[in-house]
């Protein structure tokens, strides 16, 4: 089944937030087989998808993907995991206030 996490926007630059932000509980666990992670087109900087709290955008360490206006889009998935991805250990940061991405999910 598809899903849809909404729509996450930088509030505090620097502060990454998870992908499941937007669920009633976003530490809950969220394992899914895959999600995209689309760009906003009006974004003035970049955005930062890590596996950490405390990502480092300087030296991009646990950065695994960055996002804008060349990279729009990131799609991580797996088709024979039980459990997938854990999407409530990925994070987003941004570099700008007001900036966002759009996340979707595949769950079984």
């Amino acid at each position: 089944m598809q899903v849809s996490l909404g729509k996450i926007t930088c509030v505090t630059p620097g502060v990454p937030q998870r992908l499941t932000v937007n669920q009633s509980d976003p530490t809950a666990a969220l394992n899914v087989h895959a999600y995209l992670i689309k760009w906003n087109t009006a974004n003035a900087g970049k955005a930062y998808i890590s596996l950490s709290p405390t990502d480092d955008r300087a030296t991009l360490a646990q950065i695994i993907s960055t996002l804008e206006s060349a990279t729009p889009s990131f799609t991580a998935g797996v088709s024979n995991e039980v459990d997938g991805l854990a999407a409530h250990r990925v994070y987003i940061d941004f570099d700008n206030v007001g900036d966002s991405v759009v996340v979707s999910a595949i769950i079984s």
